[in-house]
């Protein structure tokens, strides 16, 4: 019986954690955009405005995630597997922690030369 009202009470806590949240983010506001055509260098690209302020160039943005998604099934999987052989089944959580910790270092550091 222990474990049934475990598992209602997180339920529970979890469905209220997504109503505060919904909550708090209608208190923010929506973050509105808008899709326009624009020339830079003599090029013209089709860009993401958001707030009136930014201007994020659609195809650059989706190049750069395929690129990182690429990178990390090549080098991820392997990484991985010599994980998992040398510790065990706590090699998958160490590595996806490793790349975890990577990623936030690098968005730091971007976010730090960005302004």
């Amino acid at each position: 019986m222990g474990v049934k009202r475990t598992f209602v009470a997180l339920v529970v806590a979890g469905a209220l954690a997504v109503v505060a949240s919904a909550a708090l983010r209608a208190q923010a506001g929506a973050v509105t955009y808008k899709l326009g055509t624009f020339e830079q260098g003599g090029r013209t690209f089709l860009g993401l405005v958001l707030r009136d302020t930014q201007i994020v160039d659609i195809a650059r943005a989706n190049t750069a995630f395929s690129m990182i998604y690429i990178v990390g099934g090549l080098v991820g999987r392997p990484l991985a597997g010599a994980a998992m052989d040398t510790f065990g089944d706590p090699g998958l959580g160490w590595t996806v922690a490793l790349f975890y910790g990577f990623a936030t270092l690098m968005a730091l550091l971007a976010m730090r030369r960005s302004g």
